[in-house]
């Protein structure tokens, strides 16, 4: 059936959005969809969420993406595509400027893929939504991206969370959004980062005063990397989600992070450690009742 839609869509040229999420494509069946695709420059958003196709089908479509100058939005979430497939995905989207989504979470993106991707977005500078969490890079590929995000400036989300993240990788995050303003929100939870790479963070998110959604929960730092964040905040009126659990605050910490919030109205604040929760309530209790 699905080679069938390929084949027919074959010879036209005047598909703008074509949604294919949460059906059983797979590779033969991607690769069918990418030689109909072919005469179709015109095409803007493509949705594949969700069909378990890997590295063949995902090679197909990166050759396909070379003639499709125009395509806005991409995702491709939860599917199985892996370190050569993110590589021809790379290629496909080189050269190009017009992507403003695109998503890859949930799949099985290593550090060459992932520095594939970020070689292929240099030059889309309008991108606005990036997702890569749920994938297995680490520092090397995050590296890439961070040098990638110098030339983005419009960024306005960013959800790396749930990959291998350590301090380095998260020290080059932090300069390519840095001298930027335009980040909304910054999912960085379940990496590996650790007190000098918060404090890279922080350095990167102080000018995105429009800031509204940060989750760093279940990394490894402490209160070293806790106090520079709150240190980067300090001009953000416009954060309303803040997940900082599961780290090593301590009772201090967790305090020193409730007095910078205290004057805001989170509507969700997620700070306890891994020990203390009566410590929490009594650190974090005024921020709630002067924030309503």
């Amino acid at each position: 059936m699905i080679s069938a839609l390929g084949a027919g869509l074959g010879g036209h040229s005047s598909l703008r959005l074509l949604w294919l999420f949460g059906n059983r494509i797979g590779d033969s069946g991607l690769q069918a969809i990418a030689e109909g695709l072919a005469d179709h420059k015109g095409l803007r958003d493509l949705s594949l969420d969700n069909n378990g196709f890997g590295d063949a089908g995902t090679q197909a479509l990166g050759d396909a993406l070379k003639a499709l100058p125009n395509i806005e939005e991409l995702q491709l979430a939860k599917n199985a595509i892996g370190d050569s497939g993110a590589q021809a995905l790379g290629a496909g989207l080189g050269g190009h400027s017009s992507l403003r989504l695109l998503w890859l979470f949930g799949n099985r993106i290593g550090d060459s893929g992932l520095q594939a991707i970020a070689e292929g977005l240099a030059d889309h500078k309008d991108l606005r939504k990036l997702s890569l969490g749920q994938n297995g890079f680490g520092d090397a590929g995050t590296q890439a991206l961070g040098e990638a995000l110098k030339a983005l400036p419009n960024i306005e989300e960013l959800a790396l969370g749930e990959n291998a993240i350590g301090d380095s990788g998260a020290q080059a995050l932090g300069a390519g959004i840095q001298g930027h303003s335009a980040l909304r929100l910054l999912w960085l939870h379940e990496n590996r980062i650790g007190d000098a790479g918060l404090q890279a963070i922080a350095k990167g998110i102080a000018d995105h005063k429009g800031l509204q959604d940060l989750t760093l929960s279940s990394n490894g730092f402490g209160d070293v990397g806790a106090e520079a964040l709150v240190h980067g905040l300090r001009a953000n009126n416009a954060l309303a989600e803040l997940w900082l659990h599961e780290n090593s605050l301590s009772d201090s910490g967790v305090e020193a992070v409730a007095a910078a919030l205290r004057d805001r109205a989170m509507q969700d604040l997620q700070l306890h450690p891994q020990r203390s929760f009566w410590g929490l309530v009594s650190s974090i209790k005024d921020v709630f009742f002067r924030g309503f």
